[in-house]
């Protein structure tokens, strides 16, 4: 990882300004039943390259949204596709929330972020927040904050390695290192970052069980990932790798209940003048 971020210096960067240049268009993981209110889902992957075809990274985990809610996947620049990299976190929140907005209408929004891509998914939705366009809702699956306190855990760094697909070849392939150069700006801009407080209702969903990885040299429960902000937090079986394949079916479940939950007790929060709260379940 050290190596990746390095080497990302050497690749061509973009500018808040000009990021609607690098904007890479969604790739629709899911399609939804039509209703008013029913929101969209703007999903971001871990920094890999999106696979156009075969249902994406996490085919199971996608196909449970169908019939249920859209699912719009955005690419992320410069990772597999294009030639430059955000310079930093500025330009890649304006860049994807200009894009989510592009590509979604005016309708209600959720936005999910897989592991690291939880990440890009909170600078997105607090730059839709400063847009007046708050999400209806923010979900991250099983991402880690990067601290300096962890950054340096090998069982931390491992999980930026993209996983191999179902059929066992690798995500990243190519001629060049562009690629993983590529996984390492984005590990670059976010280090030394601390989560902005969002008002977006946020949910976390964590993995029951560690990984190998994490189960041979994490120290006690320390591989459990948190997020410094206030959130609702779901715990589903699996592990960071399993709960979006062999349980993808229940992580999905989990996903679209708090969506729908969240959304009616906003609504009675309001009508009866409380604030939202925040609480832990355990998901079966």
């Amino acid at each position: 990882m050290h190596l990746l971020v390095t080497a990302s210096w050497a690749l061509p960067t973009f500018t808040a300004a000009r990021g609607h240049e690098h904007a890479l268009p969604p790739i629709r993981r899911s399609h939804g039943r039509p209703g008013p209110g029913r929101p969209t889902v703007a999903y971001f992957p871990a920094y890999h390259p999106s696979l156009a075809s075969g249902g994406g990274d996490f085919p199971r985990f996608h196909r449970a949204f169908h019939d249920g809610l859209d699912v719009l996947e955005f690419p992320h620049p410069g990772i597999g596709a294009g030639s430059a990299v955000p310079e930093d976190r500025a330009a890649l929140a304006r860049t994807q929330a200009e894009n989510v907005l592009a590509h979604t209408g005016d309708g209600p929004l959720v936005i999910v972020g897989r592991s690291a891509g939880g990440n890009v998914a909170h600078l997105v939705a607090r730059r839709l927040e400063s847009m007046d366009r708050a999400p209806a809702g923010l979900v991250l699956l099983d991402t880690y904050h990067v601290t300096p306190d962890n950054q340096g855990k090998d069982w931390l760094l491992s999980l930026a390695a993209p996983p191999p697909g179902e059929s066992g070849r690798p995500v990243v392939t190519g001629d060049d290192d562009s690629a993983l150069a590529a996984v390492g700006a984005y590990d670059r801009i976010f280090l030394g970052w601390r989560p902005e407080p969002v008002t977006t209702p946020t949910l976390l969903v964590r993995a029951l069980r560690p990984t190998p990885a994490m189960a041979a040299s994490a120290d006690a429960d320390d591989w459990r990932t948190s997020w410094p902000s206030a959130h609702d937090v779901l715990d589903v079986p699996g592990d960071h790798l399993t709960m979006m394949r062999e349980h993808a079916e229940s992580t999905a479940s989990a996903v679209r209940t708090w969506i729908e939950a969240s959304s009616a007790d906003r609504a009675r929060a309001h009508r009866a003048g409380r604030p939202d709260t925040a609480e832990q379940q355990d998901c079966p």
